[in-house]
């Protein structure tokens, strides 16, 4: 169920903004889109990273608000493929 949640956020994150996305590239181009992207890409793959990254060795039980962050992380990840 986890999962299936974090994935919901990705696609939250895409198919609502889409046509958003799309006036940008419309009015500015497709290379203001693709800059979004990388950095939205940066804080999606480096929040992700960062939460890997500090979750102790020895996890006796859940990490509070850990996947809250990873569901927020894994938003800026669907936004970013919608920008790019």
């Amino acid at each position: 169920m986890i999962s299936t949640e974090t994935e919901y956020s990705g696609m939250m994150s895409q198919y609502t903004i889409a046509a958003v996305v799309g006036w940008i590239i419309d009015q500015h181009g497709p290379a203001l889109c693709s800059l979004v992207a990388a950095l939205l890409f940066a804080c999606g793959f480096g929040g992700f990273s960062w939460e890997v990254y500090k979750t102790p060795d020895d996890i006796s039980g859940p990490l509070h608000g850990a996947f809250f962050r990873l569901t927020f992380y894994f938003f800026f990840v669907g936004l970013g493929t919608v920008f790019g």
